[in-house]
């Protein structure tokens, strides 16, 4: 049995358990939400290498700390309370995006623009990690893209 997700938004389910096929549609973005997802057999596709997903796909968890497991597969075997199981298969084909860059200039403290190559597809709020140049794992920051001219690489 093949399932098409074509709902967009989904309720907050308790719990989810795949065993066939789940395609999600394309053209919508999608808010898949549960506290325990299980793709236990058959097949989860969002898109494919031919025809990659073009729109916005997320898989939301909830709950905490205090929030009972919705999966128990024995009292030895602690799975936690959010949880995203997969042993069957998950496939999510996206569109090619740029990943990773080099600065092209060094960025100071205070300073609030980078100099990055032109032509990359990075659009307002996307984030860029910049990984620290010393030794101190702490110096690392994320920055979120207010605007970037693939022109002059101004961000």
């Amino acid at each position: 049995m093949n399932i098409i997700y074509d709902i967009g938004t989904s309720p907050v389910y308790k719990s989810l358990m795949v065993q066939g096929n789940l395609t999600f549609k394309q053209g919508q973005p999608v808010l898949l939400q549960a506290f325990a997802i299980w793709i236990r057999s058959g097949e989860t596709t969002v898109g494919t290498e031919e025809e990659p997903f073009n729109s916005t796909f997320e898989i939301r968890l909830h709950g905490n700390n205090t929030s009972p497991s919705q999966f128990v597969f024995a009292p030895q075997i602690p799975s936690g309370s959010k949880n995203l199981f997969v042993t069957g298969s998950l496939k999510m084909f996206g569109t090619p995006r740029d990943r990773v860059s080099r600065l092209l200039a060094p960025v100071y403290d205070g300073q609030d623009y980078l100099i990055l190559p032109t032509g990359l597809d990075w659009t307002n709020g996307d984030y860029l990690g910049l990984p620290a140049t010393n030794t101190n794992p702490y110096d690392s920051e994320t920055v979120q893209i207010e605007s970037y001219d693939s022109q002059s690489g101004l961000v």
